[in-house]
């Protein structure tokens, strides 16, 4: 499910680029103003043809940026409401930064994506690019013997999970899953390090519609998995 919160007085028309591209489920949330209260006829055309749901928010307020807090508001009103999607601000303004990071960090161990892009269309680019596949292990790189270890973030020395700790992993989950998702619920809880991280490792991987059944399947036990597949040294 994806939900799109459209500012009107700042993408006009183009900000709806693509809507009959969206699928049966999907939400669109139109906000204008007297300022900016029409749509081009290509454009009515495009949603006439879409399956997605779409809503018209008029903003009556005159106070300065009162369209873009009313937009920061119902995306947290959806996000509290779904629980989990996606959700993309459609605006060149960006202010609507602020907003995204605080909810991607208060909603951080739910199943959620959340960016700003200047249209539908760009939204939907993004996502038909090829997967990105996160790599569960690399090998260590040469470095010269007096040559001072190069820090990263985001690097791992641990070593890989053993296979004792992998059969236990397993055993929580037989049955649901074919070996195949049973290795990359394996490699997923290797690489993530929560909910959000962990869906989105499939999302890349499977695809949305496969990747949300697989994650629905296991996302109860994530934390008893975790601490099975690596639990915490004293």
């Amino acid at each position: 499910m994806k939900c799109f919160f459209i500012d009107l007085e700042n993408v006009k028309s183009q900000g709806l680029r693509q809507f009959s591209h969206l699928e049966k489920g999907d939400e669109v949330y139109v906000f204008f103003s007297e300022n900016a209260n029409t749509l081009e006829i290509p454009v009515i055309l495009e949603i006439e043809k879409g399956e997605a749901d779409i809503h018209f928010i008029e903003t009556k307020s005159k106070r300065p940026n009162a369209m873009d807090f009313q937009i920061a508001a119902m995306m947290g009103i959806a996000m509290e409401r779904h629980q989990g999607g996606e959700f993309h601000v459609v605006s060149k303004d960006l202010g609507f930064e602020a907003a995204i990071e605080f909810l991607r960090s208060h909603y951080k161990d739910m199943p959620v994506l959340v960016k700003r892009h200047e249209s539908i269309g760009d939204a939907l680019s993004v996502q038909d690019a090829p997967p990105v596949h996160v790599v569960a292990h690399q090998a260590p790189r040469e470095t010269h013997p007096h040559a001072l270890p190069h820090p990263h973030p985001h690097q791992h020395h641990a070593a890989p999970p053993s296979p004792d700790r992998q059969k236990k992993v397993l055993a929580q989950i037989k049955g649901n899953l074919d070996p195949q998702e049973e290795q990359l619920v394996l490699e997923g809880l290797a690489v993530s390090h929560n909910k959000s991280e962990f869906y989105h490792f499939f999302r890349n991987r499977l695809g949305e519609a496969h990747g949300r059944k697989i994650y629905d399947q296991v996302k109860s036990k994530y934390k008893t998995l975790r601490s099975l597949l690596a639990p915490k040294e004293n």
